[in-house]
């Protein structure tokens, strides 16, 4: 860097000497041509030189992002090796007595087999079957104290235990995996009671006593969720009216005016056909609209007639021209309430930009979120245009002008007035467990005197005679009879 900064102060001092005379050169061009060829090496000479600095910078900058890495890492190892040998000193105990001969009996192999965590349930309000549960673990923590031995989650799972049943694993999803705030989501097998405390129907097995690949599909998470994986529609969507295809792994919504000549303000594109007796339920989806600027697509819930004369459902309006503004506008019977229920978007709503929407309604109420921010926070519907269940739904504006509309990962979850309060019990270890005595199959001894010493009670040999197995190589991959 000594020798970059030299350079430095040579470039400045040449342009320094350059400057008098090249004030001149518009005048004496003619007579002075080589203040050009001066100028132009200053300048190759400046160029090259602010071209080592960047690299060098950005050398410097890969140092100290790498220093911080290894600073952590360093941490984390710290943390890592006090752990294990706090572990360690119980065994290195036994070894020592069993070095010296104090031992009154044969020593059993200790094997880690893993363990489970019981969840515990508490409710106010009844829990339906295929409510989500959701259970914050410290997933970070698992793996450095080794109860957990895999990144990606797959030595985690979640256990059903149906009362006289034998357990049996369920799917999840995890999320924030190898962090201290990951969260283990699930659904209910079978309904909870309001003002109950269950904490033996659910757990979490983890590490060596997980059996096979972790479950964990989504669809069987959530009451409903898709995310356009497949090429081809899942069979739960009804299709109503437009061209509706997956595409590049997203929902493709192509709606005109219908054929219907009423005066419906909404044309119902594709419903649930399975949630006509939702009531209370939340949904997140991710939306595009490609049309044109005439276009106003939207989703609907309590969507309980998708008649393209009979609409009666709460519709969420996106409309281009309408730029930030949006709406809930009810439909009862085809009778609509226009844009009664209007809130602002955190920014203008436009084509060819993805958005995140979510939507709650319980009772009587609505609430929606547009990016994470609340826009709708808890409304009341007015009697006239209530609706207590339908299922989910979408569609566009029954104008002409086509919405050409894009959505993704819908995901529907039922919710309750009072949330259930989820807890982790305390990890139940399948240790000790004892597999096998020195000397058996299941154990090989190293030597004969190993297993001579290991059964010697009051300086005297226990150890009968019979059939015994001994390492025949230093991995212990192979053994004999002796």
């Amino acid at each position: 860097m000594a020798f970059q900064v030299s350079e430095v102060c040579q470039v400045f001092l040449l342009i320094a000497l350059l400057l008098p005379s090249f004030n001149g050169i518009t005048k004496s061009q003619a007579t002075q041509p080589s203040k050009h060829d001066e100028v132009h090496r200053a300048k190759s000479e400046i160029d090259s030189l602010i071209y080592k600095l960047t690299l060098d910078l950005k050398s410097f900058n890969e140092k100290e992002t790498k220093a911080e890495a290894m600073q952590k890492d360093a941490a984390k190892l710290t943390r890592v090796a006090k752990e294990e040998i706090a572990l360690l000193r119980p065994v290195q105990h036994l070894l020592e007595k069993l070095s010296k001969g104090n031992t009154s009996r044969y020593q059993p192999c200790m094997v880690w087999s893993g363990g489970k965590i019981p969840i515990r349930i508490e409710t106010v309000s009844l829990l339906p079957k295929h409510f989500t549960i959701s259970v914050a673990v410290n997933h970070r923590e698992m793996l450095d104290r080794g109860r957990l031995t895999r990144e990606d989650g797959e030595d985690l799972q979640v256990y059903y235990h149906d009362n006289g049943q034998q357990p049996f694993q369920i799917d999840r999803v995890l999320s924030g995996l190898g962090t201290k705030s990951a969260t283990v989501h699930f659904r209910l097998q079978a309904p909870i009671s309001s003002n109950t405390a269950d904490d033996v129907s659910y757990f979490l097995v983890l590490g060596a006593s997980v059996s096979g690949s972790a479950m964990d599909d989504p669809a069987k998470v959530y009451a409903f969720f898709d995310d356009f994986s497949s090429a081809s529609l899942k069979k739960e969507w009804v299709k109503n009216w437009g061209k509706w295809s997956v595409e590049n792994g997203s929902l493709l919504g192509s709606t005109m005016q219908s054929k219907d000549l009423s005066k419906d303000a909404i044309e119902v594109g594709l419903y649930l056909k399975s949630g006509f007796q939702w009531k209370d339920v939340e949904v997140e989806l991710d939306l595009m609209e490609k049309g044109t600027t005439n276009s106003a697509p939207g989703s609907l819930l309590r969507l309980s007639n998708a008649g393209l004369s009979k609409t009666t459902g709460w519709w969420f309006e996106y409309y281009i021209k309408r730029g930030s503004t949006c709406t809930m506008r009810p439909l009862f019977n085809n009778n609509d309430a226009g844009w009664q229920y209007n809130t602002t978007l955190p920014t203008a709503f436009q084509l060819n930009k993805w958005f995140n929407f979510k939507y709650r309604v319980m009772g009587d109420r609505f609430s929606q979120w547009a990016n994470g921010k609340v826009v709708h926070d808890n409304i009341q519907v007015s009697s006239k245009w209530m609706i207590p269940a339908g299922t989910f739904g979408l569609g566009c504006h029954h104008s002409p002008h086509n919405c050409k509309t894009l959505y993704d990962n819908i995901k529907v979850t039922f919710v309750v007035s009072t949330p259930p309060n989820i807890t982790l019990s305390s990890f139940q270890s399948f240790l000790p467990k004892k597999s096998a005595l020195l000397g058996e199959k299941k154990l090989p001894a190293d030597s004969c005197k190993q297993i001579h010493d290991a059964s010697l009670a009051n300086n005297k040999p226990r150890a009968k005679n019979g059939v015994y197995w001994i390492k025949t190589d230093l991995q212990g991959s192979s053994s004999v009879q002796t």
